[in-house]
């Protein structure tokens, strides 16, 4: 039997590719409304990862609206998705499970989405590696989505620390579905995601298996402290990179966070991917994570942008191909 909140299931025999275009809303107008005003604020760029490039304006944010294919050779394992909520906080998290057709229990990644994006950043990914024989898991973080989420809560009340609760919430509620195996559950992160992923595995690090942690922001911190001089200059409910309205909250949870100190707590196996066409989150960025953490790998992704597509799709799961390799997750 499958696990308790499931709503929907289906089979799906895979092809020897897939394409997925991913569309996420691209704000145009604020944006360049925000181009034309001045930045004032200070700047505190001791501590920064060489090349970081802390501003408010277009050219340091991150604006999605980007699409494009995510298709690799798929395997010919044939999967079942099913529709299964798990809960935080009183809040339904709502998420989709993808199955292999194999004998059980299943190795499980999580998939973290970006900030203001959904499950569907996971889906190209769940699909491939479903065909392989490892399960995924891609949902709606409460309050993560500009649009598309099918999770309650709002924008204004999430931070990377409440994502981090969430995110433990359905590592919590994935251990008690009957055809995961519990001692191989993976977190799969992006960007924001990424690094509510760090922040999870930190917390629970008996209970993660191993991380992916692709083009992961742990610039948030610094880019929040150039936007405003202190925390008392934070309002109550404020535009984050000029595209998506966040509250207080946003600000406060981050603002003493020290990313680099917290994240080398865990011990597990890291691969970090970072392309090297991000200009939203410098590559120097993974480069010290990849110092920190005692037991990671560190792989560029040319042609790889803030997420993946075309040939840097390919590239990506590749990489993770190997990783998940090393780390005997597939079943012979």
């Amino acid at each position: 039997m499958r696990a308790m909140g499931l709503k929907e299931t289906s089979t799906i025999t895979v092809p020897p590719t897939r394409s997925r275009g991913i569309l996420v809303a691209l704000i145009v107008f604020s944006m360049l409304i925000a181009a034309c005003v001045p930045q004032s604020r200070p700047t505190n760029t001791d501590e920064r990862p060489q090349g970081s490039t802390m501003t408010s304006s277009p050219s340091g944010t991150y604006a999605p609206g980007a699409s494009g294919d995510q298709s690799a050779e798929a395997g010919d394992i044939p999967y079942t998705t099913e529709e299964i909520t798990a809960s935080s906080e009183g809040r339904t998290i709502w998420g989709r499970a993808y199955i292999p057709d194999t004998p059980g229990p299943h190795r499980l990644v999580i998939f973290a989405h970006e900030l203001g994006t959904s499950h569907r950043t996971g889906e190209g990914y769940a699909e491939y590696f479903a065909s392989r024989g490892i399960a995924y898991y891609v949902f709606d973080f409460p309050g993560g989505s500009i649009s598309g989420s099918r999770s309650q809560g709002s924008t204004t009340e999430m931070s990377v620390l409440t994502e981090a609760r969430d995110l433990e919430a359905v590592v919590h509620e994935a251990q008690g579905w009957s055809w995961v195996d519990q001692d191989r559950i993976l977190l799969h992160g992006g960007s924001q995601g990424g690094l509510v992923a760090a922040v999870t595995a930190t917390r629970i690090p008996d209970e993660i298996a191993g991380m992916v942690l692709a083009y992961p922001a742990f610039i948030i911190p610094d880019q929040l402290h150039s936007d405003f001089a202190s925390l008392d200059d934070v309002p109550q409910t404020f535009r984050y990179i000029d595209w998506i309205d966040v509250g207080r909250i946003y600000a406060e949870d981050m603002w003493d966070y020290d990313v680099y100190s917290e994240i080398g707590a865990y011990s597990g196996p890291v691969l970090l991917l970072h392309g090297d066409r991000d200009t939203t989150v410098p590559a120097s960025y993974s480069e010290r994570a990849h110092e920190v953490y005692p037991n990671s790998t560190y792989e560029v992704v040319p042609g790889g942008g803030h997420e993946f597509f075309g040939d840097a799709f390919v590239t990506a799961v590749k990489d993770m191909d190997g990783f998940f390799a090393d780390l005997d997750l597939y079943q012979h």
